[in-house]
């Protein structure tokens, strides 16, 4: 679905350089973060979103515990970096390190835009 919402930003978009930001650690933002409660093989951590952003290629979103997601979507274009013949990528890591088993991984927002940008 939040990929979809990616692609949709694009589309509205005045054009490929149009981004959207929110950065909950710097003061950039006037209200406080979101909260949400992120699930990984079934334990759950309520956390604070630090930052998310979009683009129409991409999204990237970080969370006060360490979990760090991204997305790159290919229009065909070649704009968005990707490998010939990839369509999409997603990398998902905590604390830094990559992980590669993501089925379980859910984010449940517990204030509005808790999970903005989390493209699973």
């Amino acid at each position: 679905m939040l990929k979809f919402l990616v692609v949709g930003i694009g589309v509205l978009a005045a054009g490929p350089a149009w981004a959207g930001c929110a950065n909950y650690t710097d003061g950039s933002v006037s209200s406080p973060a979101p909260r949400a409660e992120v699930c990984f093989k079934g334990k759950c951590e309520q956390t604070t979103l630090n930052f998310s952003c979009s683009n129409a290629y991409s999204s990237q979103v970080g969370f006060a515990n360490g979990w760090e997601l991204s997305y790159r979507m290919d229009d065909g274009s070649g704009s968005a970096g990707l490998p010939a013949g990839v369509e999409d990528e997603t990398a998902v890591s905590r604390n830094g390190k990559k992980v590669s088993d993501t089925a379980t991984l859910v984010c449940r927002p517990v204030d509005e835009a808790g999970c903005d940008g989390f493209p699973l």
